[in-house]
């Protein structure tokens, strides 16, 4: 039985649109990794214009969780001296 040429255009299309997607697939993956890595270098400028010590930093994320926000050791607070 011979196919029907809608068959054969049908599953043409078919594999268009499966190499499409893989290749959103692929540009997706690739976005997401450079917007972490974008996201991560946010985080480490903002560190570094803290001028805070890894200790510090510590303290700073614990207290964060805890909802004590502002504090930060072993550097005057802003908001006593106003």
């Amino acid at each position: 039985m011979a196919k029907q040429p809608g068959i054969e255009k049908l599953t043409a299309e078919l594999d268009k649109v499966k190499r499409r997607r893989k290749e959103l697939d692929e540009k997706a993956r690739f976005l997401e990794e450079k917007i972490l890595e974008c996201r991560r270098q946010e985080i480490i400028g903002l560190v570094e214009s803290a001028d805070l010590s890894p200790e510090q930093l510590s303290v700073v994320i614990e207290n964060a969780k805890k909802g004590i926000l502002g504090v930060i050791p072993g550097k005057e607070n802003k908001k006593s001296e106003e």
